[in-house]
């Protein structure tokens, strides 16, 4: 079972990912404050609108095909955005009450993670093909 430790380690690289990205396209990117629980990770600051992100790095989905969707993580996120990204590199974002409403209906859950919670495990295929993901 991975340690919280763990858990934040990956945390961090999706952040980072994310913060890159933004960056590299113009976007002015401003970070939560470590060490306090914030209600979303990064506000990204395009030429379109503001928005803040959550941002997520599912590092077994190489191993296991599938994207694990944490509902209490979501639940407690106030980010207009989600944004994961995977080892291949692919990096998706969506809207998280969109991302949050179809985990919880789909019918594959499974309690993943430290402290152990419930999660939709969505194939990696299915999950990049869904109206709502979009590539970036």
């Amino acid at each position: 079972m991975p340690s919280f430790a763990h858990s934040k380690k990956k945390g961090d690289i999706g952040e980072k990912i994310f913060k890159e990205k933004f960056e590299s396209t113009g976007c002015k990117v401003i970070m939560a404050k470590r060490g306090n629980f914030s209600s979303w990770d990064m506000v990204i600051m395009a030429p379109f609108g503001t928005f803040s992100l959550e941002a997520k790095y599912d590092e077994a989905s190489e191993g296991t095909g599938n994207v694990c969707i944490e509902f209490e993580c979501l639940c407690k996120s106030e980010a207009h955005i989600v944004g994961y990204a995977f080892p291949d590199g692919g990096t998706y974002i969506m809207e998280r009450e969109k991302i949050l409403n179809y985990a919880i209906c789909y019918p594959k859950k499974r309690w993943v993670g430290y402290p152990r919670r419930p999660a939709a495990l969505i194939p990696k295929q299915e999950f990049i093909k869904l109206h709502f993901v979009k590539p970036i």
